[in-house]
């Protein structure tokens, strides 16, 4: 992640990162916060090589990562909404220019489900890596 993508997520993430109180005790920084949830969401590292990693127990890391997460699931209806009014016949439009697939008004993110693909419309069923049974990319 570059360090200008950081410094944006921050900003979105620490009002509601810093108003967290831990009944008294003091907290760890919103940014180390967000710090401790990316790195535990973006490498295949346990709790146990986290908390060494940023010097925090178990259930401070454990902590972070759920508040960061309620702070993105938090700013969701700014970055994810449906289409309105005109705007979904022309989403769809423009989502039927690139794919046959009907009735499409959003897509989010790149999971691939394994599918059999029928015989009669073979290649509406590739994906970009040109295969029909691709390893799925979340369950």
């Amino acid at each position: 992640m570059f360090s200008a993508t950081f410094e944006y997520l921050f900003r979105l993430v620490a009002p509601e990162l810093e108003r967290r109180h831990n009944r008294g005790r003091p907290t760890i920084s919103a940014r180390k916060q967000l710090l401790i949830a990316l790195w535990y969401m973006g490498t295949p590292n346990s709790y146990r090589s986290v908390c060494k990693t940023f010097d925090v127990g178990h259930v401070t890391a454990v902590r972070a990562v759920r508040c960061v997460c309620h702070a993105l699931h938090s700013l969701t209806p700014h970055f994810i909404t449906w289409p309105r009014g005109d705007k979904v016949d022309t989403t769809v439009a423009d989502f039927r220019r690139k794919s046959p697939f009907p009735g499409v008004i959003g897509a989010i993110d790149g999971c691939h489900i394994v599918i059999n693909a029928p015989k009669s419309s073979d290649g509406a069923y590739i994906n970009r890596k040109g295969t029909h049974y691709p390893v799925p990319a979340c369950v």
